[in-house]
């Protein structure tokens, strides 16, 4: 009657942990694999991204995929990571302001997205309204800054006035 070893050389038991495909034991195959991917952290790198690129349409297809049935829910994961509110919060903000731009009272969202956008101090992260693309934009690109909005608008009406004559 042949004895069956139970422990591995490393003395881990085998009944326990098992043999992998190729006979080794499965805790000393960890193991060994520790070390290397600790010891060869650029190889690492290069594998996972290797391993990314060959799977990447399967990946970002399902991604897309789960995106295109639960829409809501994503853009309230983004709502809450970026201002803190839900999109139930942001939908009710807008019914707070008559269904209206917060700045220029438009009913239409307006933009690539046709999407109505957060406002929010970028010092503080507190929210001040609902705003539609064309708004969003224009606040943007004037810094935030009340005084060079003046600045433009004055601008303009003394651009309008000389046209106008």
């Amino acid at each position: 009657m042949t004895m069956v070893n139970s422990k591995c050389r490393r003395g881990h038991d085998l009944s326990l942990l098992g043999r992998n495909k190729y006979g080794a034991c499965i805790a000393c195959v960890r193991i060994t694999n520790s070390r290397w991917k600790r010891d060869n952290p650029d190889l690492m790198t290069k594998y996972r991204h290797d391993s990314y690129i060959r799977h990447r349409d399967k990946r970002l297809s399902g991604e897309r995929l789960r995106r295109l049935c639960n829409p809501d829910h994503f853009k309230s994961l983004e709502l809450k990571k970026l201002y803190g509110i839900t999109l139930e919060e942001k939908r009710n903000m807008l019914v707070l302001q008559g269904g209206r731009c917060a700045a220029c009272g438009s009913t239409e969202p307006g933009g690539r997205c046709n999407e109505w956008h957060v406002d929010h101090d970028h010092g503080t992260n507190k929210i001040r309204g609902i705003l539609c693309s064309a708004c969003n934009l224009s606040l943007g690109w004037a810094k935030e800054s009340a005084s060079r909005l003046r600045s433009l608008a004055d601008y303009i009406e003394v651009h309008t006035k000389e046209k106008g004559k």
